[in-house]
């Protein structure tokens, strides 16, 4: 087959051709089209269409632009000299107004760029898949639970094998824990490694998914057992330069894996991960009974997802085994996008194996850029305007000498897209020095390459013209409004006054509802890490144990209850601020003949001690009693009760008057006894509410330590100590619970300090233009201060004077964002369980404080001008 010729970008070879001389266009065009074809060869296709296009733009100057017949010569050197001159000693000879305008547009395009590549991150999650617009993940949802996720391994097979519109199938296994490996290449230094999340996925998970492999096969990389596939940036943090490949890890337990792939980094997958690993490790055998597994399927092209949902419920309903027909007698399948995920997927039960998105945030980081952005050319556009008036003379005099008014009217767009242009540089060289920043704070992967992404650089671009046209255009159009001989014979500038106190309005109405807002948020964070949470989450710590059996986890516990600074021991999955209940599916239990959800949490005899919980009435769970730590599954029948307890938010949903001794039942006809009722607590952020509540004997290698505040670091160490001697050398990572707790409320934090750092921008902003246009107000009344004052006018009065109108500014902006800003916080606290109440004092807090701002900021030129000598203001004139 014949190789395709690769082609420069058309359109800008044709612009080239278009502007250059005629004499020298075919020399210059041999040459782009030489170095295009060495860039191909070198550095690839992509990249040599950029370096050409960038090559055109270069050539587009003076001396090789050619010249246009019956109009100005486009690349005449004298008059863009004239024009930069000009600009130049405008700027110069107000070099205040300059700055201010130069430092808000600068400001204002830095948060635009910052907040842009996070966006655009945010809404391309999982876009970059080759076939995202064919994946789907199957949910099902039944009588007694909603869009399960987590599905049984069988499920998967069934349709692959029956239903030929479905091309691939995967199937995932998650856990939370954040799991460390061994490198088995040196023994005698063993390496440590924290691999993160812990992922198994079938051998076709690279086949659906698009992932770009720098080392193995996609095709075999998950084929056989024990084979893992790790990432860029965990092979060259394990491994250096040189080749993972074959490499063997050790995780505990015996089990060795072979490294057999190395991917690139995907900051905008919502399964994160650093190593995934074979599926057949995880289960080799089908089976109806682990409901645990999220399954995606590879649709063909030609599909009707609501038929196809329907053909999946029909082809599944007769494989159901015995034991599970009665809570499956009616089903339905979903089939939810994979693009759909990031941002909805969390109303499904999802056990917490995918990352999500707020769609609402992404909003509120979109208009607060957008506002900050306004708010510079708000500035730019009072002060052009103050500016652009002091120059009428100037435009009445070249309208009579015979300049047309788009001439005019260009040479104004022209300095002020100019500035803006500036800005724009400067704002990118800012934006790659904050970028790390951004990122600890957003908790995000951006990179400064993204701003060559098409799509970006159009957002960037269009945004930039919008600026200059009404930054630029709009001052032009109204300085042009006037008759030339109006303008010479002298304009009343004051009379343009009005169009600036709107601004002003709009300015402060935007800096004090940023204000309201930045308050409100700040007051629901703090509430929300100082409430008391239900149990004692000072001294205690958690760790994972990777130990390989359970009498080793015995072994351990013993030892540590031993230790005198050690209070209790509880080997629990439930760890207050990563067990996330409302992730979990939902357990159907029958009281008194009606059916109720309560969310099941594993718990041991150590459980209540090891978190400082209350026993409100009855017991808790004790080894000594044989159904007390009975382990079974509520979708296993049993001939003896399991003993259970309650919450007190459970009592209250069931509405048992006597909880102690009560019985009920699980749909299979499991008999569940309750022998006891714990307190409230919030295992998870304030968020959400205290779900209803039962507590199960479990057996898991998460590990709750409650100790004395006493010599900390010496039992931690002790415990360290313990942990790595029982558990085959490898680490544990000891974690404060408190530390982990706190963790929940990371991204309001962030959320918050982001939103202070935008009001104080935003009111840095509008004080600086105000400061600008309080000094040409005090300018153009300069005059009239002067006869005042000669009049016997005190300076208080004439600060009086010149400062009212600007109060006035502030208290009309207020009226209007208290509302506002009422309606949107409240609308915003709505979305937490447990909130705070809007307080009168926030709003008049955040107008108080931007009064101040302005009687300050304009007092810096009102004060001076109250002083001035009479006879200097009117010799002024």
């Amino acid at each position: 087959m014949k190789s395709k010729t690769p082609n420069p970008p058309k359109f800008f070879l044709d612009f080239f051709r278009w502007f250059c001389h005629p004499d020298i266009r075919e020399d210059i065009e041999g040459d782009l089209l030489e170095s295009f074809n060495e860039s191909v060869k070198s550095k690839g296709y992509k990249k040599a269409r950029l370096l050409l296009v960038w090559d055109v733009l270069q050539l587009f100057r003076p001396g090789i632009i050619r010249s246009f017949s019956g109009t100005y010569r486009l690349n005449h050197y004298g008059r863009f000299k004239s024009f930069f001159v000009l600009t130049y000693r405008h700027f110069i000879k107000t070099p205040l107004t300059a700055l201010i305008q130069l430092f808000g547009m600068t400001v204002g395009l830095t948060i635009f760029l910052l907040v842009l590549l996070w966006i655009f991150q945010e809404v391309g999650y999982d876009k970059f898949n080759k076939h995202a617009d064919r994946i789907y993940r199957l949910e099902i949802s039944s009588e007694h639970n909603n869009n399960m996720v987590g599905l049984t391994t069988t499920i998967a097979t069934i349709i692959k094998d029956n239903i030929p519109e479905v091309e691939k199938t995967v199937r995932l296994r998650h856990w939370k824990a954040d799991q460390t490996v061994l490198k088995l290449d040196n023994e005698q230094d063993p390496d440590f490694f924290r691999t993160g999340e812990i992922v198994y996925a079938d051998n076709d998970f690279f086949e659906i998914f698009s992932f770009d492999f720098i080392k193995g096969d996609p095709k075999n990389a998950l084929k056989k057992k024990n084979s893992a596939v790790i990432t860029e940036s965990l092979a060259k943090n394990m491994y250096g330069y040189r080749s993972p490949i074959g490499e063997q890890i050790s995780v505990g337990k015996g089990v060795n894996f072979t490294i057999t792939g190395v991917i690139r980094d995907v900051p905008n997958f919502h399964v994160d991960f650093k190593m995934i690993r074979s599926f057949k490790t995880h289960q080799t055998n089908d089976t109806w009974w682990y409901w645990a597994h999220p399954t995606y399927l590879l649709i063909n092209e030609n599909h009707d997802v609501t038929e196809l949902e329907q053909k999946i419920a029909a082809v599944l309903r007769p494989h159901f085994p015995e034991g599970l027909k009665d809570q499956f007698t009616k089903f339905d399948c979903h089939l939810r996008p994979l693009k759909d995920i990031y941002f909805s997927g969390g109303e499904a039960q999802e056990a917490g194996y995918a990352q999500h998105g707020d769609y609402k945030k992404v909003i509120a980081y979109a208009f607060i850029a957008f506002f900050t952005l306004l708010l510079a050319c708000i500035n730019l556009i009072n002060l052009s305007n103050a500016k652009f008036l002091e120059r009428a003379k100037e435009v009445g005099i070249k309208r009579v000498s015979g300049a047309s008014r788009s001439q005019i009217f260009l040479q104004f767009l022209g300095e002020t897209s100019l500035l803006c242009f500036i800005s724009l540089v400067l704002a990118l060289a800012f934006t790659f020095h904050t970028l790390q920043w951004f990122n600890n704070l957003m908790d995000s992967k951006l990179l400064i390459s993204n701003l060559l992404e098409p799509s970006i650089v159009t957002s960037i671009l269009i945004g930039l013209v919008m600026v200059c046209l009404v930054s630029g255009g709009f001052p032009a159009l109204y300085v042009l409004s006037f008759r030339p001989v109006k303008v010479l014979k002298g304009l009343n500038v004051s009379k343009g006054f009005t169009l600036k106190k709107l601004n002003l309005v709009i300015q402060f109405a935007v800096t004090i509802f940023l204000l309201i807002g930045t308050i409100t948020v700040l007051q629901q964070v703090n509430y929300m890490k100082n409430a008391d949470p239900g149990f004692a989450r000072e001294q205690q710590v958690y760790f994972s144990f990777n130990g390989n059996h359970l009498e080793r986890l015995a072994t351990l516990k013993e030892t540590l209850q031993a230790n005198p600074n050690i209070l209790a021991v509880s080997s629990t999955e439930a760890i207050p601020g990563t067990y996330n209940l409302a992730d979990n599916k939902p357990v159907t239990i029958i009281f008194n003949g009606t059916e109720y959800k309560l969310a099941g949490t594993p718990a041991d005899d150590g459980f209540v001690d090891a978190l400082g919980l209350k026993v409100v009435a009855g017991r808790f769970f004790d080894k000594a009693y044989k159904a007390d730590n009975l382990i079974q599954r509520s979708d296993e029948l049993s001939s003896e009760p399991i003993n259970i307890v309650l919450n007190e938010s459970a009592v209250r949903a069931i509405g048992l008057e006597e909880p102690i001794g009560a019985t009920g039942k699980f749909p299979n006809g499991g008999i569940v006894q309750v022998i006891g009722i714990i307190n409230d607590y919030h295992m998870n952020s304030l968020e959400n509410h205290i779900p209803p509540t039962f507590y199960t004997w479990s057996r898991a290698f998460a590990v709750v330590v409650r100790i004395t505040p006493f010599d900390i670091p010496n039992t931690v160490n002790f415990m360290d100590k313990q942990i790595l001697k029982l558990s085959e050398h490898i680490h544990s990572d000891i974690q404060f619970i408190d530390d982990v707790y706190n963790k929940q409320y990371q991204k309001d934090e962030n959320f918050a300090e982001l939103m202070m750092y935008f009001t104080l921008l935003t009111f840095v902003i509008a004080g600086m233009g105000l400061f600008g246009v309080s000094t040409f107000t005090v300018k153009v009344r300069v005059k009239e201060i002067g006869i005042r004052k000669s009049m016997g006018a005190s300076a208080y009065q004439i600060f009086t004077l010149l400062t009212k109108a600007f109060i006035i500014i502030v208290l009309i902006a207020a009226l209007l964002a208290i509302p506002v800003a009422w309606m949107s916080m409240d609308n915003w606290l709505n979305n937490y369980a447990y909130r705070v109440d809007l307080k009168w004092w926030f709003f008049v807090g955040a107008g108080a404080v931007a009064l101040v701002i302005v009687v300050l900021t304009v007092a810096l030129r009102t004060v001076k001008a109250a002083k001035i000598n009479p006879a200097l203001c009117l010799r002024y004139e």
